[in-house]
Parts: C-alpha cells; structure tokens; sequence
C-alpha cells in the first residue's frame, strides 16, 4: 500500500556550525565521510526537524565540518495523523522523514560547496547518500 502524501513547506535553514581544520587534513591520505541524524518534533507547532552533522575526514580526524539543521510545517490535520494513541505519542511514517532527511542531505551540499568555493577543500563533494539504508522503521517521539 502506497504512503500518503504528507504537505509541508519548509520553515527554516540554519547552519548550526562550519569549520575547516587544515592541520587536520594530510595530502593524498583517504578521506572518509561522517554523517549523524537526528530528528525532533514541536506538537504545538505541528513541525518536524531534521539536523545533519557531516564530517570530512582524514585517518578519521575530522577536517570539514557541517551541522545544519532544517525545520519543516506540517499541516495541522495531517500533523495530527501522527498520533499514536497507543503508545501515546508522535509516530512519523519512515517515508516522510526519509524524504525530510533527503532534502536536508541535498540542502547540506549546496551549503557545503558555496562554504568550500575558493578554498582549498573546493574539491570535495558530498556524494549521493541513501538515507533510506539508514531510516528503516517509522519513528516515535514522546509527547
């Protein structure tokens, strides 16, 4: 069965903190790539957020670093379709917040390669994530 549509718009953008540590970065070492999620619901406001922390990084020593967050409306009837009154709380199908995390990852590279232009680390990219492999099962949040 086919997950329903969910409407949102975004809310916000913020770039929670960037830095480059070129001490950190060891020319023609392998470069690894850390990603962290995590997400967070506001009942009152019927939103959702993503936050994405990504980490460039050289014998796992971090030398980019990116952590933004992005806050999404729901709208309020559709919201409340996330109740559970079960297990008394928000229950987000995995679908949706896999959609959420997919913009928040696509958004993270546009800020990444305007932060990196004209730098030294301009030639890194942030490669195709599946967020999917990484969000398996709806998730719940406390109310």
């Amino acid at each position: 069965m086919a997950e329903k549509q969910i409407s949102f718009k975004i809310k916000s953008i913020t770039t929670r903190e960037f830095a480059t540590i070129k001490s950190a970065y060891n020319d023609g070492e392998e470069i690894g790539i850390g990603t962290g999620f995590n997400f967070g619901v506001d009942s009152d406001n019927h939103a959702v957020a993503v936050l994405l922390d990504l980490t460039f990084e050289c014998n796992e020593t971090p030398f980019v670093i990116l952590k933004i967050s992005m806050e999404f409306d729901v709208l309020p009837e559709e919201f409340e379709s996330f109740n559970n009154k079960k297990s008394k709380g928000i229950v987000i199908p995995k679908g949706f917040l896999t959609h959420l995390a997919a913009m928040t990852v696509s958004t993270a590279r546009g800020i990444l390669y305007e932060k990196l232009k004209d730098s030294n680390f301009d030639y890194l990219l942030l490669p195709a994530l599946n967020v999917s492999e990484i969000l398996t099962e709806d998730m719940k949040f406390d109310t």
